[in-house]
């Protein structure tokens, strides 16, 4: 039986919560450099370019997903509509 009091998380929000203690913990106001924060729609779902920040500089790097979060391969440039490529 299902629990009833159980809420589905959607898949970003999720992560944002998995990875919200490590700021907490490093008490800053700017992006903590190597820890991925992922960029959510209103719907809880991952948007479509996602960036890591790796140093203090603001140097990041970037990459292309589905709204689950799953990478898609080679691809260098995200919009709304981003597609794997064919082969």
């Amino acid at each position: 039986m299902k629990n009833l009091f159980s809420v589905s998380v959607p898949p970003c929000l999720n992560k944002l919560r998995q990875n919200l203690p490590l700021l907490l913990v490093r008490g800053e106001g700017h992006p903590v450099p190597g820890i991925h924060f992922p960029s959510c729609d209103q719907d809880g779902y991952f948007l479509p370019e996602q960036c890591t920040v790796l140093d203090k500089q603001g140097n990041k790097k970037c990459w292309c997903v589905d709204r689950h979060g799953s990478k898609i391969e080679g691809t260098t440039e995200c919009s709304d509509n981003t597609e794997p490529p064919t082969s």
